[in-house]
């Protein structure tokens, strides 16, 4: 299902509220599996939990491990340390926790921080513990671009999300929804501002919300492949067969793929020269006629 250009903007309870933390909210047990991600994963959160990591950059707010999972709260946001690539396109599990106020999001483009782009699933809807709204914004939590904030064709409590922008288009996918018991969503948000930087990223609203294997497009390494090919010792002879051994390396003295290939055709060029032709026999010549 897709939905394209502008429609009637919901208020978001995230900018009109001032933000209260929860007293106490459920810790949330670990994300449901979310379909394969479709670009490199970079972080699965599996470790104790604690502060996000190294591998991420703290921007606002707080971003921490909870039971194998992401969590950001104060409005925060983190970008991914270890990300190549032009930030276009980002992807995570995500899974709504009780009926809070909360949000998940995607950040791509992140340069300053002033202008990236922010991209969210958000529960408003206090009596149900499911994601009913999205959101194109930029900065964070910022300036909506596109949609703006939007209703959720249907609700949903888990989803794989993906943002990925092409020129001033961003394209917001979730698909294996409820663990594949919905049908995908996809919503179109034009007018994005130009890009400010390459860096991807995660939000959240109040530590809530979870998130699960982030992953970003890898911009791939020049290939640096060499390969060698030696041929079994002679001689070769007509209707035998020959083996070669081709040898590939991948930028490491220590070679990766050995692959012998054996061949029954007739060697090209023997090394043994085939039998003599027999010697030509004489003609007979007649009676001279005068």
């Amino acid at each position: 299902m897709a939905a394209v250009g502008t429609a009637s903007t919901p208020v978001d309870l995230t900018k009109v509220q001032p933000y209260s933390p929860p007293a106490s909210g459920p810790s949330g047990g670990p994300v449901p599996y979310g379909g394969s991600s479709t670009q490199a994963i970079l972080d699965d959160f599996n470790r104790p939990d604690g502060p996000i990591g190294a591998n991420w950059t703290v921007l606002d707010g707080s971003c921490s491990v909870s039971n194998n999972a992401a969590v950001c709260a104060g409005a925060g946001r983190a970008t991914s340390n270890g990300a190549s690539g032009s930030g276009d396109t980002a992807e995570m599990h995500v899974a709504a926790n009780g009926t809070f106020l909360q949000y998940a999001a995607l950040l791509l483009n992140f340069g300053a921080g002033s202008s990236n782009l922010f991209l969210k699933v958000q529960n408003q809807r206090h009596a149900n513990p499911q994601f009913g709204h999205a959101a194109c914004y930029i900065g964070n939590n910022g300036t909506a671009f596109g949609l703006g904030l939007f209703d959720l064709s249907s609700p949903f409590s888990t989803t794989h999300m993906k943002a990925t922008r092409s020129g001033s288009t961003v394209t917001l996918e979730s698909t294996n929804i409820d663990g594949g018991a919905q049908p995908d969503q996809t919503y179109l948000c034009n007018g994005a501002p130009p890009a400010e930087g390459t860096g991807p990223g995660i939000g959240g609203w109040d530590g809530i919300a979870r998130m699960d294997n982030f992953a970003v497009g890898v911009a791939a390494a020049p290939a640096d492949v060499s390969g060698t090919k030696t041929v079994s010792g002679g001689p070769h002879r007509p209707g035998g067969s020959i083996t070669y051994t081709i040898v590939l390396a991948n930028g490491d003295p220590v070679p990766r793929v050995t692959t012998p290939v054996t061949s029954s055709r007739t060697p090209s060029r023997p090394d043994s020269p085939p039998p003599a032709p027999p010697p030509a026999r004489a003609r007979s010549r007649g009676p001279a006629t005068r």
